[in-house]
């Protein structure tokens, strides 16, 4: 049976729906969605689990605070609900920007986050550190949400069409969304601060990368939020790649598990031998350009345009596009992968 609720968490108020019994699954949304995108899945999943789908903060019937919207405080805000509901651990799955907040949320809290899989997003470093104009063309969004009042101003005029260009030029599947969905993201979205909250969201780049930069320098996976393809059913195999998620104590700690291999395979310098993670190309993903000028910045360092080569084999020119992904309604189905050399680990049961 489907219930909602509201928990005090953070100090805001929460709203999630949940379902299921067993042990917990938490399903984080993106943007410009709310909890209400994993209806479809919520059934299956609540089979053999509870499921927990909460609104993040600033979304749908959650609390819609000034200040608060880094990962970190997101991610405690989601541990803390957790712990209300009477759970310890949790299996994590966060989707776009929740795939950031599930992200830090099992970097910050690895005994609690038992296991993880993260949809349709790409590195916050990666994004930064790659940022040149094809980036910044395909992704022209994330620099507009980034602006100070501005986005309040103009997309408050027309809420409903700015929302569904997204849901146009950003779905595989648009028959994943239905209008009664759109209707409600768009009701959701007109309500008092959601616009500055979402786009709060955004503006917490600055203190999430420090964030990031940290654990990456301390040896944290800061870098494999969005490593492997995942799809519907897919969370086994993501959970599989995300491997021991204890290890990031054991790094911070000084202290080396003999069992693991490293993510990259590390030169004489220190650095990863061989190319780095690649974005790839293909239908409404960047187009590599020979010609396109890098962007540099004492945070970004300049790279080159990636070869066709350097794309995993199922991005190249010429492949087959993904199967659709009817979580989240179907929204920005989209394949991002970072190479390593970490060996396979059998599924989950």
């Amino acid at each position: 049976m489907k219930s909602t609720g509201v928990a005090v968490a953070g100090g805001i108020r929460l709203h999630y729906t949940r379902a299921g019994s067993g042990p917990l699954v938490v399903l984080l949304h993106g943007w410009p969605q709310t909890g209400l995108c994993w209806e479809p899945v919520l059934g299956p999943l609540a089979e053999r689990h509870t499921v927990v789908a909460p609104d993040l903060r600033g979304y749908g019937l959650s609390d819609k605070p000034a200040t608060g919207y880094d990962k970190r405080r997101m991610a405690a805000d989601l541990a803390e609900l957790v712990g209300s509901l009477g759970f310890e651990r949790a299996s994590v799955v966060g989707h776009d920007r929740g795939a950031r907040v599930a992200h830090r949320w099992a970097l910050d809290r690895p005994d609690q986050v038992e296991r993880l899989a993260v949809l349709d997003v790409v590195p916050t470093r990666e994004m930064f550190r790659r940022l040149d104009a094809s980036v910044a063309s395909a992704y022209w969004h994330w620099l507009f949400h980034l602006q100070p009042d501005l986005p309040e101003r103009l997309v408050g005029q027309d809420v409903r069409g700015y929302l569904e260009y997204f849901f146009e030029r950003w779905t595989y599947n648009r028959h994943g969304l239905s209008p009664e969905a759109v209707d409600a993201y768009v009701r959701a979205f007109s309500r008092p601060g959601a616009l500055r909250a979402g786009f709060d969201d955004y503006r917490a780049h600055e203190r999430d990368l420090a964030l990031d930069d940290e654990d990456a320098a301390a040896g944290a996976p800061a870098d494999d939020a969005g490593a492997g393809p995942v799809g519907v059913g897919g969370a086994a195999r993501a959970a599989a790649h995300a491997g021991d998620l204890a290890r990031v104590r054991r790094r911070r700690a000084g202290l080396r598990d003999p069992r693991m291999r490293p993510l990259h395979p590390r030169g004489a310098s220190g650095r990863p031998a061989g190319p780095p993670a690649r974005l790839p190309a293909g239908p409404h993903h960047l187009t590599p350009r020979a010609t396109s000028r890098p962007f540099t910045s004492p945070r970004s360092p300049a790279v080159s345009p990636p070869s066709r080569e350097d794309l995993p084999l199922p991005q190249r020119a010429g492949a087959a596009p993904p199967p659709p992904d009817r979580a989240c309604t179907g929204v920005a189905a989209r394949w991002w992968t970072t190479p390593t050399t970490a060996a396979p680990r059998p599924p989950v049961p």
